[in-house]
């Protein structure tokens, strides 16, 4: 069906709701097993009203869904179906008129809102302040606060999120870059969280420098050494499990080297997953994916990748691959693939045509899909 259907008003509603149920989900407030369900009946059910209105399901629609499914039945695990819950807003991105600006304006919003409360409580209440932490790194003991969510690392990656969001409703102005990096440096501060920290402190200071001149359209070459980032990280965290330990590098990692040939000798790696290993501090996507969830479930994650992420649509933005890029280091060294929370803002920037409000954008405001 050639025609879109427009679906930005739902697609707002839906935003809200998954933002919410992350926040509920990330401050410890609702269990994993409720989270999931509440994402799963949020996203079918805009699903199933895209479907009634263009009149009826695609074929091709329901295959990947029955494949997405048939993994939470062989894995027995039913975290294994974000991977589908990922593709249906994949086919409703793809197939209707969203203005990506809008959602990202409500998705920043309502993630802003929460985190701001989450932090309020944690001052006035000492709301989770019980998983503050004390962690040894190599200058000492350093003190790492939650700032109210259930991890000082879940605090990092929930402010990423938003930072994402601000990035293009500022229009990559300097002076909004500025505030966001000192605003970026209190967080870290009080955090200490150095994956997500040092990761928004890299895209900040390349907007910074280079400012709207990466508004343009993305280079065949920089979207090709993107496309392989994820695939370079997969094979050094398999090199991980096989190569002696470096010492100074498993240091310098909180010593996440040791831990994960640990875990990969008690589980291993093998066609089918094992839920089990979820239980231990496998603190890596790729690795999680591996173990966890199996070699044919991270087969059909790479080529979700490639087909939701790199082949959404034409003339992405050099800051698009920028987004896209920052996704895959976070996961290096958290499990970070299905987390909502940045998942849902590289979604709607990768696959949304996302208007700049500057007269020197030479990109049309249009969704433009292969």
């Amino acid at each position: 069906m050639n025609e879109k259907i427009e679906l930005t008003a739902i697609m707002k509603y839906l935003v809200i709701a998954i933002v919410f149920f992350d926040y509920l989900s990330n401050t410890g407030l609702i269990t994993s097993s409720i989270y999931s369900a509440l994402m799963a009946v949020s996203i079918l059910m805009t699903y199933f009203v895209f479907s009634k209105r263009r009149g009826g399901f695609a074929i091709i629609e329901l295959i990947v869904l029955i494949i997405s499914f048939l993994f939470v039945i062989l894995n027995r695990d039913p975290s294994n179906f974000s991977l589908g819950l990922m593709w249906i807003l994949y086919f409703i991105f793809r197939k209707c008129e969203i203005n990506g600006r809008v959602l990202l304006k409500t998705y920043a919003i309502t993630a802003s809102i929460c985190f701001s409360i989450s932090v309020i409580l944690y001052y006035l209440i000492g709301f989770n302040k019980k998983s503050d932490m004390l962690m040894w790194r190599n200058e000492g003991f350093v003190p790492r606060l939650s700032l109210g969510f259930i991890q000082p690392n879940m605090t990092m990656m929930s402010f990423l999120g938003i930072i994402l969001a601000l990035l293009y409703l500022s229009n990559l102005k300097r002076k909004n870059t500025v505030l966001m990096i000192i605003g970026t440096l209190i967080v870290f501060k009080l955090t200490q969280s150095r994956t997500s920290g040092y990761i928004i402190f890299i895209l900040l200071g390349i907007c910074l420098i280079f400012g709207k001149k990466y508004m343009s359209v993305v280079s065949m070459a920089l979207k090709r050494l993107v496309l392989l980032l994820p695939i370079v990280l997969s094979a050094i965290s398999f090199a991980m499990l096989k190569l002696p330990i470096n010492e100074k590098l498993d240091s310098l990692l909180s010593g996440r080297i040791s831990l994960y040939q640990m875990i990969y000798y008690e589980f291993g790696i093998h066609l089918l997953g094992n839920s089990a290993s979820k239980s231990t501090m496998l603190d890596t996507g790729y690795l999680q994916a591996m173990i966890a969830k199996g070699i044919l479930f991270t087969l059909f994650l790479a080529i979700s990748f490639y087909i939701i992420l790199f082949k959404s649509r034409k003339n992405q933005s050099r800051v698009d691959m920028l987004v896209i890029a920052v996704y895959f280091l976070v996961a290096f060294t958290e499990t970070s693939f299905f987390r909502f929370v940045l998942l849902l803002p590289v979604l709607i920037i990768a696959m949304n045509r996302i208007a700049f409000e500057s007269p020197t954008n030479h990109l049309s405001s249009k969704k433009e899909i292969d």
